[in-house]
């Protein structure tokens, strides 16, 4: 695991079972918003686009800023409780964006030293413009065009850093 890792320094402290796991499991469960795809599909990096768009209605559901500000604070208290966040919320969207980019770079369709970083930072792209201004504005609510935006724009990014088109080698 690299020092990047979003893993790093997971997994030291022995998590208790189920601890977390049902305020996690109720934020899950609730609707969650829609947003149209404006993504296109010319490029096969831009499949990355609905793993965004998932990720964008995981951090707008009902009560998940709620959430994450009580696993802050309980944090201190509770490690485990941080670690099981993690691990059912970031987690498996990382890790499919990971996968996925795993996947391009062995197809020869992306060029990505550390697909770990790359995953990082497209998912940093869009939690530091829909979730993260949530936990210190109350009233940060972009629409869904503006999310959809953003998402569009986190592809771009990514095409323009590790798509084919944009290397040297």
């Amino acid at each position: 695991m690299t020092a990047h890792s979003p893993r790093a320094g997971y997994g030291t402290a022995p998590a208790a079972p189920g601890r977390g796991r049902s305020a996690h499991e109720a934020c899950r469960s609730r609707s969650k918003p829609t947003l149209q795809s404006a993504c296109s599909n010319a490029t096969l990096l831009r499949r990355v686009c609905p793993r965004g768009r998932r990720y964008v209605a995981l951090l707008t559901r009902p009560g998940m800023a709620a959430l994450f500000r009580i696993v802050i604070a309980e944090l201190p208290r509770f490690p485990e409780l941080g670690e099981a966040h993690f691990e059912r919320g970031k987690m498996p969207y990382f890790d499919s964006v990971r996968r996925y980019l795993d996947t391009e770079n062995a197809l020869g369709t992306a060029k990505l030293d550390d697909t770990e970083l790359a995953a990082t930072q497209f998912l940093g792209m869009i939690s530091n413009y829909v979730f993260w201004p949530r936990m210190l504005l109350m009233n940060w609510s972009p629409d869904d065009a503006s999310m959809a935006h953003v998402v569009d724009e986190a592809v771009l990014m990514m095409e323009a850093r590790y798509g084919l088109a944009n290397t040297t080698d």
